[in-house]
């Protein structure tokens, strides 16, 4: 049909013959089409013919596969999938005109795990869309996908732009045959590094944690494919953004480890998604050049200082369990040895300067908590042991509120530095009905307490 449709139409293919066109995607003929890799049952780049023609016909039913890939018919949505891969294959670079509608409609179906079939159609149909068309053409559609600006109706757009930019990164550096023509992609994981950090790490749940390490796993594919058949060295062009990957990694991990911190047993899901956490780590310490030890390794420092060490007590006094902060140390946990923690703990602690050494316990102290405050920083420089401030719980120095409210009197009796005891002080409130000349028992406890 190609053939025939070249015949028919010999002068208005003539100059294209003639002036040997190539294609921006091929590095202007840089690519040779014995380089291009096509699905079963294409062997070769389809003919010039070929090509035209199925262009000049593709407007005509392209938006009726929006409609169909969500059919609730499972034949229909394979047949849908089918039909839109080989009209990618053959449109090429013509289908950059339909990107604003095409990859909304693509959202809902990337997520779909019901057919392989389809998932797979729809996950080659994204890399070739990759290769063909500029990253800039759908830069902005897919960040502000991403970023919920745009279809934010929908409860997959998010999601769906989540998975489906790691196809088109894939697609995208494919053909790419030296490290410098790796700036047209640049500005294209740039753009995706900052989304993630301004807005998807701060929502991950089960779901959006999983479709992350998903993506980031086919951009770290990506490149170890480059590296390992071209021999590339993208320490440089990676240094950027290896750390936000690695933050990204750890964070997702840290959502992961929410059944083992409930004491429950993990899903295969889940276990095959710690398992893409760890390849991804080693796949950052390959691209880093890192030697003797792991990324993480050499990151560690830097992460403790920034998301714990900056931390004033009261607020990781309030992290829960499953609050984000606390997840994401586990996760470093179960990826580092603790004694490298340890040590590197110790470092931080001695290389902060003395003033920050001081644990600021709270903003507004009252007189009572003041004093606490101050016995913590400055203990009483005299001989004798300060008993008093041996028999505070160590609770209040995070929480000298709580425990203040818990004291059966509601006060903590003040501490005078010396052995001697102002009888004034001593006065204690009469709790509830007694007969006269007897102590409740709580006061007899503290006396006895106090004595000692």
């Amino acid at each position: 049909m190609g053939t025939l449709h070249e015949q028919e139409n010999e002068e208005k293919l003539r100059e294209v013959k003639q002036y040997a066109y190539k294609n921006e995607w091929s590095l202007n003929g840089l690519i040779p089409d014995s380089e291009l890799k096509y699905p079963h049952p294409i062997a070769t780049r389809p003919r010039l013919g070929a090509r035209i023609m199925v262009r000049s016909y593709i407007r005509r039913y392209i938006k009726g596969l929006y409609f169909e890939l969500g059919d609730w018919l499972e034949n229909s949505r394979l047949r849908c999938s089918n039909l839109l891969l080989f009209s990618t294959i053959y449109s090429e670079d013509y289908m950059t005109q339909f990107l604003d509608e095409l990859l909304v409609a693509l959202y809902k179906v990337v997520i779909d795990k019901s057919n392989k079939l389809i998932g797979d159609n729809i996950k080659t149909t994204l890399r070739l869309i990759g290769r063909y068309c500029k990253p800039s053409a759908y830069q902005e559609l897919i960040i502000s996908a991403m970023r919920n600006e745009v279809a934010a109706f929908y409860t997959y757009t998010q999601p769906g732009a989540i998975k489906t930019f790691g196809y088109l990164f894939w697609g995208a550096i494919e053909l790419l045959p030296e490290l410098k023509y790796f700036g047209k992609v640049d500005d294209l994981l740039k753009a995706f590094v900052k989304a993630v950090d301004d807005v998807v790490v701060h929502g991950l749940d089960i779901q959006l944690a999983t479709l992350l390490i998903d993506t980031v796993e086919e951009i770290m594919d990506a490149f170890m494919i480059k590296r390992r058949e071209k021999d590339i060295d993208f320490k440089d062009f990676l240094a950027p953004h290896l750390y936000s990957i690695l933050i990204m990694t750890i964070r997702a991990q840290g959502v992961f480890n929410a059944f083992k911190l409930d004491n429950k047993e993990d899903p295969d899901t889940i276990i095959d998604s710690k398992k893409q956490c760890k390849k991804i780590l080693m796949c950052l310490t390959e691209l880093s050049g890192c030697e003797g030890q792991t990324y993480l390794q050499t990151q560690l420092p830097t992460i403790i200082t920034e998301y714990y060490a900056k931390q004033p007590v009261e607020h990781i006094g309030t992290w829960t369990i499953m609050s984000d902060k606390w997840r994401m140390f586990y996760a470093i946990f179960d990826q580092v040895n603790a004694k490298d923690m340890q040590m590197e703990l110790i470092k931080i602690e001695a290389d902060k300067p003395t003033e920050m050494k001081q644990v600021e316990i709270t903003t507004h102290l009252s007189p009572l908590e003041e004093e606490v405050k101050q016995l913590a920083i400055n203990p009483p420089l005299d001989d004798k042991p300060n008993n008093f401030f041996e028999e505070l719980d160590a609770d209040i120095m995070v929480h000298p509120k709580e425990f203040i409210a818990n004291k059966p009197n509601g006060s903590i009796p003040e501490h005078s530095g010396s052995d001697e005891e102002d009888p004034k002080e001593q006065e204690d409130p009469v709790v509830g009905d007694v007969p006269e000349g007897e102590k409740p028992a709580e006061i007899e406890n503290e006396d006895k307490e106090n004595e000692v």
